[in-house]
Parts: structure tokens; sequence; C-alpha cells
């Protein structure tokens, strides 16, 4: 009885956890999701990045993030948007 209460209730913080973290803070552009937690897009950046980032620009648009060498970076793919967001 308590097993499954105590088990309930880790399960219940994990998902609010999970959730609050992938929503973006603020005004942020939208975060590209990966499937390795650590390691992020680096693979998929480092062997085919004009492929990538073409795939990424087409789902999601001009502006997005991505999570490479542990850090997230925002790629904006055009002059007059970048200079618009500087």
């Amino acid at each position: 009885m308590y097993q499954t209460i105590i088990l309930g209730s880790i399960l219940l913080v994990s998902f609010y956890i999970l959730k609050r973290v992938r929503k973006p803070k603020f005004n942020m552009p939208p975060l590209v999701r990966y499937k390795i937690p650590i390691i992020g897009h680096t693979y998929s950046y480092m062997f085919n990045s004009e492929e990538f980032i073409k795939q990424c620009k087409n789902e999601y648009g001009e502006i997005f993030s991505i999570y490479i060498w542990g850090e997230v970076r925002t790629i904006v793919g055009n002059t007059f948007l970048y200079i618009y967001c500087i």
C-alpha cells in the first residue's frame, strides 16, 4: 500500500519536473527535440550539418535552438532576422 503511494508520488514529481523543463522560458525559440539526453544533436550536426539544419528549418522555421556540445545554441537562418535579433 505505502509502496504504491510512494511510487506514484515519485512518478508524479518526475513528470512534473520533465514537463516544466521542456517548456520554453520567456520568449525563446523552439528547441528541436533530441533522442539522446546528454549528447543531443551533436552527432547529427557533426556528420551531416547542412542536411540537419535544412530539416530543422523546414520543421521549426528560421529561428530555432539545438543542443550541441552540451549547450543550447540558437540558429538564426536569415540575415535580416539576425540583425533584428541583435
